[in-house]
């Protein structure tokens, strides 16, 4: 093929090429209807046909990628504004939609029926922080630990709008405390919609009691979203509680330590406790090593007399049986000092732990950890004092159980001491 052919086809492929270029950038701003009117317009007011577009394009290409750039920046932002679907917002940077915690109403509500007692419901905030409506919201509970055997994943609700600068309250969970002789409910009960759109009154949204870290995650069809990790358990006084993982501070007052650092259970005692206390523990602690260095050498004794004499038999009235009397009486009396200095030793550690845990309570030490169950990538909280009046600080494994149980509520404890 010439030179003479090659030109006609270039140009031809050209123009091919910027008439679909021209009209998918009017029709992708606009949709196809926008790109008609487009180019009747061009037509009746400038005289340019569909088919002489690319020539037109061509002729005239820095107004045209001038236009273009102004129409694309206009719609950018008209999109940005009205739906929230800009670059901006991707990644949620600056939180548009925020999921909120609370223990007062309306985030906590309950409701007396006269056979089932007290339903007690836990809710949580969706806050809009932009300037623009929010549609179209979806909540679910991405993850939940431990797994309920059900479901790991639950739609809790759909379709929520949310005013600008305004919030919404979703329901997350209920449980029946019951009251006077109306037993407790044997099962929390998310609230879950069915597919007609009905909460569930059935077993799907039911878990069994016990203490559960879930990520919830809210999140528009534009990309708008937040995340929270939270806590659900029932509380001590039979009380169905829902606490946030992702902000703990932001219902706890954040402490200003002395020495800045904080020390995990061993440390702690020895860094906080009463200095009489250790005292005393080091005390018994001495005298029970004492007791059982001085009866293994009496045993030791024993044994060596022992090995002088056929299976073991001391002759009567020998000098053995003499020094085997004596070192048995020793073994006797150290034995008690034993069991003596160790009851005393762990009298003494109670003391210790006592100590510990009253000046947690009355917030001159201060703790943080994760709550048990942990699940991965969750933060650690910070104890509040009054929750100490039914925990049980574990000094060796830094940990926390429910008092009166071996169940553990806290791990990975360290201690700080509250400056003034």
């Amino acid at each position: 093929m010439n030179s003479k052919a090659i030109k006609p086809a270039i140009g031809f492929g050209l123009s091919a090429l910027l008439t679909v270029a021209f009209k998918w950038i009017i029709s992708t701003i606009g949709g196809g209807l926008f790109y008609t009117s487009a180019v009747r317009w061009a037509e009746v007011f400038f005289g340019i046909k569909e088919e002489s577009v690319a020539s037109w394009i061509i002729s005239n290409a820095p107004p045209f990628v001038l236009a273009v750039l102004i129409i694309w920046a206009a719609f950018w932002a008209s999109a940005t504004f009205f739906h929230g679907s800009g670059p901006s917002l991707s990644g949620n940077p600056h939180r548009p939609l925020q999921i909120g915690f609370g223990t007062d109403q309306p985030y906590e509500t309950t409701t007396t029926y006269a056979q089932t007692g007290v339903t007690r419901t836990v809710n949580i905030s969706l806050l809009n922080n932009s300037e623009r409506i929010v549609t179209e919201c979806k909540l679910t509970i991405e993850e939940i630990s431990p797994v309920t055997g059900y479901s790991n994943r639950y739609l809790l609700r759909d379709h929520i709008t949310i005013p600008p600068q305004n919030s919404v309250y979703v329901a997350i969970a209920a449980y029946n405390e019951g009251r006077g002789n109306v037993a407790s409910g044997q099962y929390i009960h998310l609230i879950v919609p069915t597919v007609g759109g009905y909460i569930n009154s059935g077993t799907v949204g039911n878990v069994p009691i016990g203490s559960y870290n879930i990520r919830l995650r809210a999140a528009t069809p534009d990309g708008i979203y937040d995340e929270a990790h939270c806590c659900l358990w029932i509380d001590e006084d039979g009380r169905l509680r829902l606490q946030s993982l992702s902000s703990p501070s932001s219902n706890l007052t954040t402490y200003s330590l002395i020495s800045g650092e904080w020390r995990s259970g061993p440390a702690a005692v020895e860094d906080f406790a009463k200095r009489d206390l250790i005292d005393i523990r080091d005390k018994w602690s001495n005298k029970l090593e004492e007791a059982y260095l001085k009866g293994r050498e009496a045993e030791d004794a024993i044994a060596a007399i022992r090995n002088k004499f056929p299976n073991g038999n001391i002759p009567d009235n020998s000098i053995e049986m003499k020094e085997y009397e004596a070192h048995r009486r020793r073994l006797e009396v150290y034995a008690k000092r034993y069991d003596f200095a160790s009851n005393e030793l762990t009298r003494a550690w109670d003391e210790l732990r006592g100590d510990l845990h009253e000046k947690l309570i009355n917030e001159t030490l201060v703790a943080k950890g994760f709550r048990v169950p942990h699940v991965g990538g969750n933060p650690e909280i910070q104890i509040s004092p009054a929750e100490w009046r039914i925990l049980t600080f574990d000094n060796v494994k830094s940990e926390a159980t429910k008092t009166g149980s071996n169940e553990v509520l806290y791990t990975g404890l360290v201690i700080g001491k509250k400056a003034n």
